[in-house]
């Protein structure tokens, strides 16, 4: 299910089930990352072209210990998570997905996960996702 607002600058994607991922981007905040919003909200629905996303996650088990990554298939990546496949988060699982963001362009992606990581990014994702 896809929800598109216009009367407030977010884009809401989520999915039927038990636990719904939930996808908050505000365009305000990520004016430098996404120059045209209206293409942005148009790429989201019905698009075939590949998108690069940066995601956060939260330890279920452990609520303080939180990750960013970079990715093109998110549910896979979680999967890969929650599975024990990678050493950076294998010792706090379960996570879930806390927010997700498409970027059409890979450059992009990479420049805001690397953001995400710097101190003053993590600052402002403490601020605004967490």
């Amino acid at each position: 299910m896809i929800e598109i607002s216009e009367d407030c600058p977010t884009v809401a994607v989520g999915e039927d089930g038990q636990s719904p991922i939930k996808l908050i981007i505000k365009f305000s905040l990520l004016r430098s990352f996404v120059p045209d919003r209206r293409s942005f909200m148009r790429s989201l629905v019905g698009s075939n072209n590949m998108f690069h996303y940066v995601y956060l996650i939260r330890s279920i088990q452990y609520p303080k210990t939180v990750y960013v990554g970079y990715t093109t298939n998110v549910k896979e990546r979680l999967a890969t998570h929650n599975s024990g496949g990678s050493i950076h988060t294998k010792k706090d699982r379960p996570w879930e997905l806390v927010v997700c963001m498409a970027f059409k362009e890979m450059d992009c992606a990479k420049q805001f996960e690397k953001y995400l990581k710097s101190q003053s990014g993590r600052a402002f994702a403490k601020k605004r996702f967490w």
